[in-house]
C-alpha cells in the first residue's frame, strides 16, 4: 500500500489524476514516467478509482452526456461526480453494485468478513434492491434488440459525441464478456418489467439464488438499467433507504461491494488513531 499525503494545495489530486491519465489514457500528455519497462505501456491494467469526497479529480467516463477519453472497460470511478459540475448520491453505489454482481467475485459475499464489515455500520449483510429500465430502450424494444444496440456502437465510429451510443471499447468489451443468455434474460425481464421496478435480494442468502444478476450487471454497463432504490436493514430488522446512512457509513458500504475490502481510520486527526484493514 502507498499513502500519498502533504498540504492542502500539494498537488496530491493532480498526481493521482496523472496517474490515472498514465494508465488508462494512451492520448494522454501525462507527466508520469513509468521506471518498469513490464509497464511502460500499462493501458489496458484495471485501474479503480474510489473517492467518498465530492471534490476529487479522479477522470469521469462522462461529460455532458458524452463520452470522454477514459470512458474505457478498464477503468472505474466509484465517486459522486458525474461530469465536471454533477454530483449524484446514486452513481458511487449504482457503479458499486456492477462490481458486486460480477459472477467472478460473486462467492466472496458468502465470506465472513461481508457480515463482520456490514456489521461495522450496525447494517446486516443484506439489500433489497429495485432498478427500472431507461425511457428510450424500453420503448425501443422490442424493434431494436439489446444486443443490435451494442453492436451498433461498435461500428460507430468516433461516437464521443454521440449521446445515444455506448463508446466502441465499452462495446467491444460487452459483446466478449457477457453470453447470449445474459442478453436474452435482460430483454426478458425488460418485456415483463416494461413499466414497473425489477426487485432483487442481494446479500449472503441471495448471492447465487438470483440469476438475472449478470443479465442486471450487462444492463448497468451499457446504462440500459438504473438502480431506483436501495435498501438497507439494520440489525433488529428496520428498513430504510441507504442514501439515509451517514457519510461514513455510505462510502463504507460502496467500498465493500465495490472492492471487498475495507479500511477504516477512527479520529484520523489524532496522532493515536486506530487503522482496521481487512
Amino acid at each position: 500500500m502507498t499513502v500519498i499525503t502533504g498540504q492542502n494545495g500539494s498537488n496530491k489530486s493532480t498526481l493521482l489524476r496523472d496517474l490515472v491519465s498514465a494508465l488508462v489514457n494512451p492520448k494522454s500528455s501525462s507527466r508520469v514516467l513509468f521506471v518498469d519497462p513490464s509497464i511502460a505501456a500499462p493501458h489496458d491494467v484495471p485501474v479503480i478509482c474510489l473517492s467518498g469526497s465530492a471534490a476529487d479529480r479522479f477522470p469521469v467516463k462522462e461529460n455532458g452526456g458524452r463520452h470522454t477519453d477514459f470512458d474505457v472497460p478498464n477503468y472505474h470511478y466509484i465517486g459522486q461526480r458525474v461530469g465536471t459540475n454533477l454530483l449524484s448520491k446514486k452513481r458511487p453505489l449504482e457503479s458499486a453494485i456492477s462490481f458486486a454482481f460480477d459472477p467472478t467475485v460473486r462467492e466472496r459475499f458468502e465470506w465472513d468478513f461481508y457480515e463482520k464489515a456490514f456489521g461495522f455500520a450496525g447494517l446486516n449483510p443484506l439489500m433489497s434492491l429495485e432498478f427500472v429500465f431507461r425511457t428510450k430502450f424500453r420503448d425501443a424494444m422490442p424493434s431494436v434488440s439489446i444486443r443490435q444496440y451494442v453492436e451498433q456502437s461498435l461500428r460507430t465510429k468516433s461516437s464521443n459525441k454521440d449521446r445515444s451510443r455506448l463508446s466502441p471499447a465499452t462495446a467491444g468489451y460487452l459483446l466478449e464478456t457477457f453470453s447470449e443468455d445474459d442478453f436474452h434474460s435482460l430483454e426478458k425481464i425488460l418485456l415483463e418489467y416494461r413499466h414497473r421496478p425489477f426487485p432483487v435480494k442481494f446479500g449472503i442468502d441471495y448471492v447465487w439464488r438470483t440469476p438475472e444478476l449478470s443479465a442486471l450487471r450487462l444492463g448497468m454497463i451499457s446504462n440500459i438499467v438504473s438502480l431506483t432504490n436501495a435498501t438497507v436493514f439494520r440489525k433488529g430488522g428496520a428498513a430504510y433507504s441507504a442514501y439515509e446512512l451517514s457519510s461514513g457509513e455510505y462510502h463504507m458500504l460502496t467500498t465493500i461491494l465495490a472492492l471487498g475490502s475495507g479500511l477504516v481510520k477512527s479520529h484520523p486527526e489524532d496522532d493515536g488513531c486506530s487503522d482496521a484493514y481487512a
